[in-house]
This record gives C-alpha cells, sequence and structure tokens, in this order.
C-alpha cells in the first residue's frame, strides 16, 4: 500500500513477512497474483464482516445498518486494498482483474442486503423495490469517499457531521420502499 504493487519488489514484501522469496514463490508464481490474492481475502473478510453486523441479533436494525455504513466509512482505514480498487475503478484506472473482484464483491453484498431487506420490511405492509437492493450497495459504495469530497472543509474526527450523513443513508434505506 505504501508504494503501489508497480514499484514494489517481491524482495520487500519476502523482507516484511520475514519470509524467503522462494517461500513466496511456493505459493504464488508472480507478485501480480499474490497482489490478486491478498485482494480477494480482503474481499472475503469485508463480506464476512457486513455478514456479521447483520447477524447481530443484539443490535436493533437501524444500529446494525449504522453500523455497516460506519464499515463502508471506515473502508479506506480497514480494507486498503479494497479502498484502492474502488477509487482505481471510479476513476477508471482499475485493471481487469481488479474490476472481476469488485464485480464479485458487489455481488455479493448485493445478495446479503437483499436479505437484510427481506427481512427488514418483513412486517411491513411495505416490499423493496426489484432493485433496492443494487441502488442501496451502489450508493452506499461512495461512502468511503466521503472524507475526500469534504476534504479541508471537514475534519477527519468531525463526529456530528459524519453522523449527519450516516443519518442521509438511513433515509435512503426508506425511500427504497414500494407503497
Amino acid at each position: 500500500m505504501k508504494h503501489g504493487t508497480a514499484k514494489t519488489t517481491l524482495d520487500e514484501i519476502a523482507r516484511d513477512l520475514r519470509l524467503s522469496k522462494s517461500a513466496i514463490y511456493h505459493y504464488f508464481n508472480t507478485k501480480d497474483e499474490l497482489y490478486t490474492a491478498v485482494v480477494e481475502k480482503q474481499a472475503t473478510d469485508y463480506i464476512k464482516a457486513v455478514v456479521e453486523i447483520f447477524n447481530n441479533e443484539e443490535r436493533k436494525f437501524q444500529e446494525r445498518f449504522r453500523a455497516y455504513f460506519t464499515l463502508k466509512t471506515d473502508l479506506k482505514l480497514n480494507y486498503k486494498l479494497l479502498y484502492g480498487i474502488l477509487l482505481a475503478d471510479i476513476s477508471e484506472r482499475s485493471l481487469p482483474e481488479e474490476k472481476e473482484i469488485l464485480r464479485r464483491l458487489l455481488t455479493e453484498e448485493e445478495s446479503v442486503i437483499k436479505l437484510v431487506f427481506t427481512a427488514y420490511f418483513n412486517d411491513s405492509l411495505n416490499a423493496p423495490k426489484a432493485d433496492a437492493a443494487m441502488l442501496f450497495v451502489s450508493q452506499t459504495s461512495m461512502l468511503p469517499f466521503i472524507d475526500e469530497l469534504f476534504a479541508g472543509t471537514l475534519e477527519k474526527n468531525d463526529i456530528p457531521m459524519r453522523n449527519k450523513l450516516l443519518d442521509q443513508f438511513e433515509l435512503l434505506l426508506n425511500s427504497l420502499v414500494n407503497y
């Protein structure tokens, strides 16, 4: 993450991991293959975190959504490679392998959100729109970039502003219903 994949050598990776290059080559044929495996691991860990949030029966639904929004907002801190490929995709600089990982990630996240919406609206006379989960995932995928959008005007630790933005996503959730 410090120097990017192009400027990072396998020697540096081996040194930082305290492994020999041959040990790394035992599992990965190329540096790119190693990079892809690490990004896929982060994507898997991210989806597990999303599932854990929504499976937490001790929290109210609104609290689960707030935790989900916070997870997405903190993508840059906790899932740096995913943040990087999302940013690269937005600026149309992503690699084909990154696009494929991102597509799978968003599809898996959409599947989780569909299940959540079904449960969320289960006791209601309302039903989510057919494309609500996809719209919701794509909208909330912009959360990690909120700090970037407000760079210079929004302090990193401005919790009231951050909570106000999270409140807006709760309103988004309520707007995804068919009446």
